[in-house]
């Protein structure tokens, strides 16, 4: 802003010994107008996030059930009864999307919601889940009230809340173990953590052992068996129990949701399904090792990647790990969102994922607005995560000098 200098008292000059004049900066009318919001008081903008937890509470979720975090919450007494928290695989209860599917030892995670009465419960964990949005963001550098609040208000995060999933939590592990790459503990709790919550993220495994050194992909591998291995010895099930589980689970849940198999089912039902969504897996994988450079480091042994391609596979696994998984719902997009807020974090990419967010995903308590249709929006969600390596393999690979 322009500057305006006044004279200062004299006598509280001498006395109190300040400057012979006082400077007062006074914002521009082009600074004022720059962008909507940036004029705003530094402590006011610092509340919208906070008001936008508030309207996603009261508009959208507040008379909702949330059927996952209920599902959680069984599974935690369960587990903390000594009973059984999983459902056998023939029984129609386990794809009507009210059973326990998830690694056993996950299920202790929710034992201590289980002593708080439900609705407490409730708003502890939809304040937790908007704490690790929140610390996500800011872990990727997005330190904007404004970009915050964007990313809060997208549908696919609006849904996650709604249905008291674990999206958020997750999109602050993978956040984690984005920002602290070069720790190899880190990183490998983080996968642990992803791998033993949601079996469909172990594509980052490819992220790990293209651009980590041996140690550090060792760890994470061995951490992520350990936590599932350890599960099945003291569990309730077998590794073959719980496998058929996840098959039965996907051959029905699949046909529901958005995955790109589901696509595909409609469009060209029979082997495509399985072929197709691997087939495109491969073909983004490649381009991303071809302009990264991957495979001439060394496979199993990488040396120092240069930051653009770090990025760019990093994002690839994530990728690879959407398209590749049998169940998509629509909240999962929030771990999407973290692809282009890897590769472009700023404002602008936040505000623009916010608008496209409600053309892929329709929460509950809302109007078929932006909203696109069936296999359109699968088409165009696919597309752009296609689309987002491609442009990130041409304009960001290899552009900078390898770290270390």
């Amino acid at each position: 802003g322009a500057a305006v200098s006044l004279p200062s008292a004299s006598h509280l000059s001498t006395g109190l010994g300040l400057d012979s004049e006082v400077v007062w900066r006074v914002p521009t009318p082009q600074a004022l107008a720059r962008f909507p919001g940036e004029a705003l008081p530094r402590q006011l903008s610092r509340l919208l996030p906070v008001a936008s937890m508030l309207v996603v509470w009261f508009v959208f979720v507040d008379d909702l059930r949330r059927s996952d975090l209920m599902v959680f919450l069984r599974a935690g007494h369960d587990v903390a009864s000594g009973l059984n928290p999983y459902t056998v695989h023939t029984d129609a209860f386990l794809w009507g999307g009210s059973a326990y599917v998830y690694p056993y030892l996950t299920a202790f995670f929710f034992v201590p919601l289980t002593y708080l009465p439900v609705p407490a419960a409730d708003i502890l964990w939809f304040a937790l889940s908007g704490l690790a949005l929140y610390g996500g963001a800011r872990t990727l550098g997005i330190k904007d009230p404004i970009a915050v609040s964007a990313l809060i208000l997208c549908a696919s995060t609006v849904r996650s809340f709604q249905v008291g999933a674990l999206n958020t939590l997750l999109f602050l592990v993978v956040a984690l173990m984005w920002r602290h790459r070069d720790r190899m503990w880190v990183v490998a709790g983080c996968f642990t953590m992803l791998v033993g919550t949601k079996l469909f993220l172990a594509p980052f495994v490819l992220w790990l052992l293209l651009t980590r050194p041996r140690r550090t992909w060792l760890a994470a591998l061995g951490g992520a068996a350990a936590f599932l291995l350890l599960g099945f010895a003291l569990g309730p099930i077998t590794i073959s129990e719980y496998l058929a589980e996840t098959k039965a689970l996907a051959v029905h849940e699949g046909l529901q949701g958005m995955s790109l198999a589901r696509l595909l089912h409609g469009l060209w039902p029979g082997p495509a399904e399985t072929i197709v969504p691997v087939a495109v897996a491969a073909a983004v994988l490649a381009l991303a090792v071809h302009r990264s450079g991957g495979l001439r480091r060394g496979l199993l042994a990488p040396r120092p990647v240069a930051l653009e391609s770090d990025q760019l596979l990093f994002c690839t696994s994530l990728v690879i790990a959407l398209v590749l998984t049998p169940i998509f719902w629509s909240h999962y997009i929030v771990l999407a969102l973290l692809i282009p807020l890897i590769l472009w974090p700023t404002r602008r990419t936040t505000l623009i994922l916010l608008a496209l967010s409600w053309a892929l995903s329709r929460p509950d308590k809302t109007l078929y607005v932006l909203y696109m249709p069936g296999a359109v929006r699968q088409v165009f969600l696919f597309g752009l995560l296609v689309v987002s390596v491609g442009v990130a393999s041409y304009s960001k690979a290899g552009s900078s000098p390898p770290r270390g």
